[in-house]
């Protein structure tokens, strides 16, 4: 029986990433640095860390592109909108613990979540600063809550949402529409549990898993 639903935020409950990309490329262009605007689409949705790292661009200006790019973020939070309809997720909530585990910082969560008036919908909010990887933070949560992998599941909308949710050994659903961050073909390779395109389909999923 599934116990715990975790989810991903932007891409899956929100459609953050345009104002992402958008927010991205003015805060390193601001800065003058060369990179590849092809390389950072496919790498949008990952820490920043990592992905400066994968520009090679210089780490040590991390804290200030951090800042200044989630400075951005929380100011446009009310250009955001759902990507697909929550009513189900108020309905599971009911009968489910639901937790946001999200690469985006906390307090631009929080700033989402409030803007489509879901901040009181989820039990917690992890943000990028509260974990290393995501795999490490849906196992800190299933000891937290004392349940097994088998009874918790992580929807989100990348390919490595899928990775982290096998590699932490709960059910992967990956959720694909025209909010998602990863094109259907990327998340079909990690080979997903369950493939669905709205909550209304995680409704249904969870239905007969139980």
């Amino acid at each position: 029986m599934t116990k715990l639903l975790i989810f991903d935020f932007d891409g899956t409950i929100s459609d953050a990433r345009a104002l992402a990309r958008k927010n991205l490329f003015r805060v390193l262009d601001k800065r003058g640095y060369k990179y590849s605007k092809a390389k950072l689409d496919k790498l949008l949705g990952i820490k920043m860390q990592f992905i400066l790292k994968a520009l090679k661009l210089p780490t040590k200006d991390l804290q200030e592109i951090r800042k200044e790019f989630y400075s951005l973020m929380i100011k446009d939070s009310p250009k955001l909108h759902d990507c697909v309809s929550i009513k189900p997720l108020k309905e599971l909530s009911k009968t489910h613990r639901l937790i946001v585990v999200s690469n985006s910082e906390r307090a631009f969560l929080m700033a989402s979540a409030k803007k489509l008036k879901v901040n009181k919908l989820f039990h917690a909010f992890y943000g990028a600063e509260q974990f290393k990887t995501k795999e490490q933070e849906l196992k800190h949560i299933l000891k937290k809550y004392k349940i097994q992998g088998n009874q918790a599941v992580y929807v989100g909308d990348r390919f490595s949402d899928v990775e982290s949710a096998k590699k932490a050994g709960v059910i992967s659903i990956a959720i694909h529409n025209s909010c998602s961050w990863s094109p259907l073909k990327d998340i079909i390779k990690t080979n997903p549990d369950f493939i669905i395109h709205d909550f209304y389909n995680l409704k249904e999923l969870l239905t007969r898993l139980q």
